[in-house]
């Protein structure tokens, strides 16, 4: 198993989305109260890693799409990232 290390605030967005059912933008934008701007670069960061992805598939995310957004968890790091966020 990789062992995964993640920011404060990767831990911030990961702990605003539902595993099971994901979270639009918005949703994670009102839990974790990061600043839209730096908010999107996170999320950038997360998907570029794999641990995130949008429902639909979204190639760009500019930060007015971001409140539109659905986002989930890729299931194949689920489990390393459930273990990466109790680790915290």
């Amino acid at each position: 198993m990789k062992k995964i290390k993640l920011s404060g605030r990767e831990l911030a967005v990961l702990r605003a989305i539902d595993f099971g059912n994901g979270a639009s933008g918005s949703e994670i934008e009102e839990a974790t109260r990061i600043v839209p701007e730096e908010l999107v670069e996170v999320v950038i960061g997360l998907m570029e890693a794999g641990y995130l992805e949008t429902n639909p598939p979204v190639h760009s995310l500019a930060q007015g799409a971001l409140r539109r957004t659905h986002f989930e968890v890729n299931p194949g790091y689920a489990q390393e990232l459930k273990v990466a966020i109790r680790r915290s």
